[in-house]
């Protein structure tokens, strides 16, 4: 992991996001817009060699924690590695690591609701079940993707202060809603609940370039 500008490494510390993983697909997407946007064949190159270093790593990714508070945090950084596969479901594995990875996402995320969940992750797995069954054909869990729309709506908050009005709680502990609102949780559920709404209504399927 780098601190920019001057490109130095941080110091390794036993957290998610201080540490190399398959979460980084997400970030490598962008190798694989350019490869289409200019035909450079060396950024489908480091796109590819980025995808096989994430289907290494990606068991050893969940659960990563004996906290299961920590392990609700690194489903969100999971999210960004399934997403990270969708332009390379044509290759040997990577439906197979999609599909099966969003059941563990979502097994992790049912365990450990009662005791800690966050917003974004319901709406990250939502998201790309969408984009699973859109771009890979993928089976749709109708009920499971219902219910993680229904979970993701119900941290939308009402208040009559305009700063917080119709945004979205970070989480919930114990059942209880964290008691601020989160602008990154906030345009994560607003598009993954308009998306739900546009299929439930057969609108124009989803495209991964509008992932937030």
């Amino acid at each position: 992991i780098l601190a920019l500008p001057d490109k130095s490494p941080l110091p390794y510390e036993p957290r998610w996001s201080r540490s190399p993983g398959c979460y980084q697909l997400k970030s490598a997407m962008a190798w694989h817009d350019l490869f289409e946007a200019t035909g450079e064949s060396s950024f489908e190159r480091a796109f590819e060699s980025a995808v096989d270093l994430a289907l290494a790593n990606q068991r050893d990714f969940l659960p990563g924690e004996s906290d299961r508070e920590k392990v609700m945090d690194r489903l969100h950084a999971y999210s960004y590695f399934l997403e990270g596969l969708l332009p390379a479901l044509a290759r040997r594995g990577c439906r197979e690591a999609l599909q099966s990875g969003v059941q563990r996402a979502a097994t992790y995320l049912r365990e450990i609701a009662p005791q800690f969940a966050r917003s974004d992750v319901y709406a990250q797995v939502l998201r790309v079940r969408m984009l699973a069954e859109t771009l890979g054909g993928l089976p749709l869990d109708h009920a499971a993707a219902a219910e993680e729309a229904r979970e993701a709506s119900s941290f939308q908050l009402h208040s009559p202060d305009p700063r917080i009005a119709g945004g979205f709680g970070f989480g919930r502990k114990a059942r209880e809603v964290l008691p601020f609102v989160n602008p990154v949780s906030t345009a994560f559920c607003i598009q993954a609940l308009a998306w739900w709404e546009d299929r439930k209504s057969s609108l124009p399927s989803v495209q991964p370039q509008s992932l937030i």
